[in-house]
């Protein structure tokens, strides 16, 4: 199968949810590989989690990226697991990217501060390892059940602010200062100009639909 064989595309946009969040477990690499990938490999591929391997640690002990999700205070609901929001704001998003609010120039993101920003005064120490429990297949059936039928593009998510979040799926970028569907079309990379599409903007939330 070729890129070209692709008819239709849907970006979804998802409130405080990552990739790894919703459909991190979705394929294995070793025990449960995905049927092909697109540009085709010799050997398919999935970017996801595995069990006792990604981790964060805080004061001292090592919290690994598992599911299902438990019931955690104050929510007490394994669905809205994590509760509270975790911080979506830039110094926040160094923070847990690169284990520092400052990190320096040229700095590799290693991902090991999520677990530090979210055990701040909003979650607490108490809940804060909520923040790295996900969902698997059997806990988010239908976005699962839709990804291993069709498609799932798999490196589409960042945590960053809600507007400046909206550009990068469309544009291949964030842009800072993104509040307009006309921001967006300015760094509009793709889809290709072979392609039909338009953005329609409302109540500050922007849409790829078809002429």
């Amino acid at each position: 199968m070729a890129l070209n064989n692709i008819e239709h595309l849907v970006v979804v946009m998802m409130e405080n949810r990552s990739f790894d969040n919703l459909l991190g477990w979705l394929y294995d690499d070793l025990s449960n590989p995905p049927s092909f990938n697109l540009p085709t490999q010799p050997s398919p591929t999935f970017e996801g989690l595995r069990p006792n391997t990604f981790s964060n640690v805080l004061n001292g002990n090592r919290v690994y990226a598992t599911h299902p999700p438990t019931a955690w205070p104050p929510a007490n609901n394994p669905n809205a697991v994590p509760t509270p929001d975790p911080h979506e704001e830039f110094p926040f998003v160094n923070l847990q990217l690169f284990g520092t609010a400052s990190p320096a120039a040229g700095v590799v993101a290693d991902m090991s501060g999520f677990l530090l920003d979210y055990s701040a005064p909003d979650a607490g120490g108490a809940s804060a390892a909520q923040i790295m429990q996900t969902f698997g297949p059997a806990d988010a059936n239908v976005l699962n059940d839709l990804a291993r039928n069709f498609a799932v593009w798999t490196t589409g998510s960042h945590p960053c602010p809600r507007r400046p979040g909206r550009t990068a799926p469309l544009s291949t970028r964030v842009h800072p200062t993104a509040i307009s569907a006309t921001t967006i079309m300015r760094f509009m990379t793709f889809p290709p100009s072979s392609m039909s599409w338009r953005v329609r903007a409302g109540r500050g939330e922007f849409f790829m639909i078809p002429p």
